[in-house]
């Protein structure tokens, strides 16, 4: 009998036992469920077209800061100007199951059909500083880029230099973007052209984005006109950097105007010397924080305020705009020093 009570109470023992363990593991699985959905759950990718750019690089580190205030996963790879490189890349976030793909595309057509298939697995797209071609986006973060085209020429316009014109575009791949960058070059220096102040000579693209490309485009303008160039109006700072440098082969660095865009301390300093008459400025941290935020609440399923809307042909994308400036000789220390984006001796020198 005492045999028996003795192996009743093991029993009931190892019964309450492996209730408690069970209670244990229920507690646990439903803390997981309740913490699906917090931010240390969420995924944020960026696809970046390449880190060659020191916008690039800036605009890594400011989304990373800005995740790690988020307390998401931040995780990023740059395509390295390389279309098809990008294409593998986003395959393989899309098999990672991200939950928010941020595309900075190098091919702003090339990527139409992975990010259709991205929307398809669930995850959420974010344009980010272009506009895409044909593809699925639920948002897209940054400016107006006609706007921004417009301001690219605004100061050569203030400056009506008479003369011979010479554009200097993007890459052809950026598609949208560049277009509407273009098109706003030209309608704001449309006046200077229409009543013959100016005459628009040169128009040509540059594969990449690239300096080199920008300079022989140049060379070639100068030889072509016997260096009889009044404004290269170039489509960013690494294309005005090539522009410069085909210029300070002719010794005409300073006697003809050069706008840029991107703000890149190369293209501060250059402004401090004289050679270069422009550039817009459009701060990597207001694009990086707005475009964290999106992404943040995307993961989340939140809502969140957006300006407009567009539609790059599959869908209405909302739109989250984010403002620039234009930084001459004249407003240089009040917007770029001042606000601490570099030092004095960074952008002038010792």
């Amino acid at each position: 009998m005492k045999k028996i009570l003795s192996l009743l109470l093991i029993a009931a023992f190892v019964m309450t036992f492996l209730v408690g363990c069970g209670r244990n593991g229920s507690s646990e699985a439903e803390g997981t469920d309740t913490t699906q959905g917090t931010n240390e759950d969420k995924v944020i990718a960026f696809s970046v077209k390449t880190l060659k750019e020191e916008r690039w690089q800036n605009e890594v580190e400011d989304l990373q800061k800005y995740a790690d205030e988020a307390g998401v996963k931040f995780t990023y790879q740059s395509a390295d100007d390389d279309s098809d490189k990008q294409i593998s890349q986003i395959e393989n976030y899309i098999v990672q199951e991200v939950d928010v793909l941020i595309v900075a595309a190098v091919d702003c057509g090339a990527v139409s059909n992975v990010l259709d298939n991205a929307h398809e697995n669930g995850i959420k797209i974010i344009c980010y500083d272009d506009d895409l071609t044909d593809a699925w986006v639920d948002v897209t973060v940054g400016r107006d880029n006609y706007e921004v085209g417009k301001a690219i020429s605004s100061i050569a316009l203030e400056e009506a230099r008479p003369g011979n014109y010479v554009f200097i575009y993007g890459d052809q791949a950026s598609g949208n973007t560049v277009s509407l960058f273009a098109n706003g070059m030209k309608d704001e220096l449309a006046p200077l052209f229409e009543d013959g102040t100016a005459t628009l000579v040169t128009e040509q693209y540059c594969i990449n984005w690239a300096a080199e490309n920008a300079l022989a485009h140049v060379e070639n303008a100068l030889s072509k006109y016997n260096n009889d160039i009044a404004a290269v109006i170039c489509m960013n700072d690494s294309t005005a950097e090539g522009a410069i440098e085909a210029l300070s082969a002719q010794e005409l660095n300073g006697k003809v105007i050069v706008t840029g865009m991107d703000g890149q301390l190369t293209a501060l300093q250059q402004i401090v010397k004289g050679n270069l008459l422009s550039t817009v400025y459009k701060s990597t941290d207001d694009q990086t924080k707005a475009a964290m935020e999106v992404a943040v609440a995307l993961a989340k399923g939140e809502e969140f305020e957006f300006d407009s809307t567009k539609n790059y042909g599959k869908n209405d994308v909302k739109f989250v705009a984010v403002g620039f400036d234009v930084i001459t000789a004249e407003n240089i220390d009040e917007i770029i020093i001042d606000k601490g984006v570099f030092t004095h001796e960074e952008v002038y020198g010792e």
